[in-house]
């Protein structure tokens, strides 16, 4: 796996508050059974949501889940707005 999977990992397992290990994320993964971008964009958008809610400006927050999810600033905001797109009927 990449270093941005096993971040991907990680941060999926701890949205999930233990109901998911990271090894079974992990492994879901590796077998292709996650749709990883559905899942980086719902972490991306939780998590600029937490930070927003803290006071924390919208472009700074972008810049710290890119950090944290090991991608680019560009990719976070791809991911965030795509999360409005994809909450429409």
């Amino acid at each position: 796996m990449t270093r941005r999977e096993e971040r991907l990992a990680a941060r999926l397992a701890a949205t999930l508050d233990g109901t998911l290990t990271v090894a079974a994320a992990r492994h879901l993964m590796a077998q292709g059974l996650l749709d990883t971008r559905a899942c980086e964009r719902r972490i991306a958008r939780r998590r600029m949501d937490e930070l927003a809610s803290g006071g924390c400006p919208r472009c700074g927050a972008m810049y710290a889940v890119a950090e944290e999810l090991g991608c680019s600033y560009a990719k976070v905001k791809t991911l965030y707005y795509e999360s409005f797109q994809k909450d429409q009927p």
